[in-house]
């Protein structure tokens, strides 16, 4: 099942990339940058599952690598930013170099983060 959905996935992810190296104004070129970063976090979202199915089943390989935490955050801030076309924001995060965190679990920051009360920033703060 997992290559039924993650060939379709990364075709759709190959789409942005030339697309970014065209003549593109200012917003194109955003529009283009944003659908490029949810498309990836679409498909970190369905390698979630994929993964937790294998849990289930017994057959889950851990895959330890690093990553890029202080990336991984702006893309995260994109997306949500992304959502908020209507009333934009800022996300902002303040986290210490000394706290760990598990590479897609922290988009746990991100489904309510956008939902708040009126103000245009939020910080997000790990110490």
């Amino acid at each position: 099942m997992s290559h039924e959905i993650r060939t379709p996935m990364n075709g759709i992810l190959g789409m942005p990339q030339p697309m970014a190296r065209t003549e593109l104004n200012e917003r194109q070129r955003d529009y283009t940058i944003k659908a490029e970063t949810a498309t990836k976090a679409l498909l970190g979202i369905i390698n979630d599952i994929l993964d937790f199915s294998k849990v289930e089943a017994g057959k889950l390989e851990l895959d330890y690598s690093e990553f890029d935490l202080p990336e991984l955050l702006r893309q995260l801030s994109v997306i949500v930013s992304a959502n908020r076309r209507d009333k934009p924001v800022e996300i902002l995060f303040d986290l210490d170099p000394c706290v760990p965190c598990a590479g897609r679990r922290c988009t746990a920051f991100t489904p309510g983060a956008a939902q708040f009360d009126g103000q245009r920033r939020q910080i997000h703060r790990a110490r």
